[in-house]
């Protein structure tokens, strides 16, 4: 018997709904960046020639453009700048920054402050995205993570311990996604505020209430879709 079962869990136990958002990692180590000499310049790009300096400098600016975007959604190169909680149909706890370690902490506290409650996980793409996310973070940063289990959490047709609201809308149908906002609209619930390719430029911006308005509405509205789901998983 698993962790999670001798501490009693149960199905229908309250829920914490996650959510975080990340971009390209600020103090990206010289050797995982990509530059105008790690980048492959072919004589045509959608068939259009490279045939002159002027073209070929476009091509490598979109070329590193295209990555940093890239860059936010994988483990190796991103870090994590706003994390959003709530605890069934509780207020949502946000917390955004450029201090991944204090945003881990964060996470941390509010995870251990359900300890004996046998909390179960609810978020959107958070077995594909979201949770590895963090366990990665967490060890990268040589920091304990609070999840028990996470082997249990992490199985791909299993949601007791840990609902992905996509998997269980798509049928675990990797080519049938559709985004959150697009879900949304087709249960007749309002798209979250923003979008997530927006995360990184209010970042720069110093944006912060707009990250972390996107970052908790995210989280409002999976939970929504959760209920709507509820007696199916």
């Amino acid at each position: 018997m698993d962790a999670l079962t001798e501490a009693g869990f149960k199905k229908d136990n309250e829920v914490i709904t996650f959510n975080i958002e990340t971009i390209a990692r600020v103090d990206l180590p010289e050797g995982l960046k990509i530059s105008r000499e790690t980048i492959h310049i072919p004589q045509t790009s959608g068939g259009v020639k490279l045939d002159t300096e002027e073209k070929r400098n476009r091509y490598v600016e979109d070329k590193i453009r295209e990555s940093s975007s890239d860059f936010a959604l994988k483990p190796l190169r991103n870090q994590v700048c706003a994390i959003s909680l709530k605890v069934d149909n509780d207020d949502v706890a946000t917390m955004t920054g450029n201090n991944e370690v204090l945003l881990l902490n964060f996470f941390s506290d509010f995870i251990k402050s359900q300890k004996g409650h046998s909390t179960r996980l609810v978020g959107f793409n958070s077995k594909s995205f979201d949770l590895h996310v963090l366990a990665v973070a967490f060890a990268k940063n040589g920091l304990e993570f609070p999840i028990v289990d996470y082997n249990a959490h992490m199985s791909k047709y299993y949601e007791n311990y840990h609902c992905d609201v996509r998997n269980v809308l798509t049928n675990y149908n990797s080519m049938e996604k559709g985004t959150l906002g697009d879900w949304c609209e087709a249960f007749g619930i309002p798209r979250p505020y923003g979008r997530g390719h927006m995360v990184e430029n209010w970042f720069i911006g110093g944006e912060w209430d707009e990250i972390a308005r996107h970052c908790s509405d995210n989280v409002n509205c999976t939970y929504e879709l959760f209920k709507r789901l509820r007696t199916l998983v």
